[in-house]
């Protein structure tokens, strides 16, 4: 892993792999802090993930972020005739209370569970997938197509909001300062119809 990290790669694809040494896990953290966007695909149940992982058999899963560029050419349709075995997961990730990330599609009851899970770290990303794309690789035909959707994915940018973000003409100068320097985009709005950004 240090090796290929030493070697400058903008993106890596794991799978399957027996769970992480914690050294080569500090590694791994690191290196996405940094910008390395990461695609982790059937982890260990047992590895220590940013998001807990559920032995969960589920019958079906739904779309949840069309948009997204790793599911842009992804359908519903495809989503509901996954099924290899009978279950289209057997393990799938609890969605995380806090942190940033983006859900890609729902399963289980209330939808509480994720097959596919993205984590912002710094400049970086984790995308994780329980669905069995790579145990299933040479009997699903679905699984092959999957698979290139989610690693073509890992070097697309994000889509960036169109519209501005309105801000109070009170707000504190230090905050414009802040969003001008990540540069988000925004306008000023009346006294009597704005939208708070410092918490009041």
């Amino acid at each position: 892993l240090e090796q290929a990290l030493n070697t400058g790669i903008q993106s890596l694809v794991l799978g399957q792999l027996p769970p992480m040494k914690i050294k080569n896990r500090k590694i791994l953290n690191g290196a996405i802090v940094k910008g390395l966007k990461v695609l982790w695909l059937e982890p260990s149940a047992s590895e220590r993930l940013p998001a807990r992982l559920d032995a969960k058999h589920e019958a079906f899963v739904f779309l949840r972020a069309p948009q997204d560029p790793a599911m842009i050419n992804i359908s519903n349709q495809d989503l509901a005739i996954w099924r290899p075995g009978g279950n289209a997961v057997s393990m799938s990730f609890i969605k995380p209370k806090e942190g940033i990330f983006d859900v890609l599609a729902d399963t289980g009851t209330a939808l509480r569970h994720t097959p596919l899970l993205r984590l912002y770290q710094g400049k970086g990303s984790l995308l994780l997938c329980s669905l069995p794309v790579v145990s299933e690789y040479a009997k699903e035909p679905a699984a092959a197509f999957i698979v290139q959707e989610l690693i073509n994915s890992l070097n697309t940018p994000l889509k960036k909001a169109n519209t501005k973000l309105v801000i109070g003409k009170n707000t504190p100068r230090e905050t414009k300062d802040v969003f001008k320097k990540i540069g988000i985009p925004f306008s000023e709005g009346s006294p009597n119809n704005l939208y708070w950004v410092n918490g009041r």
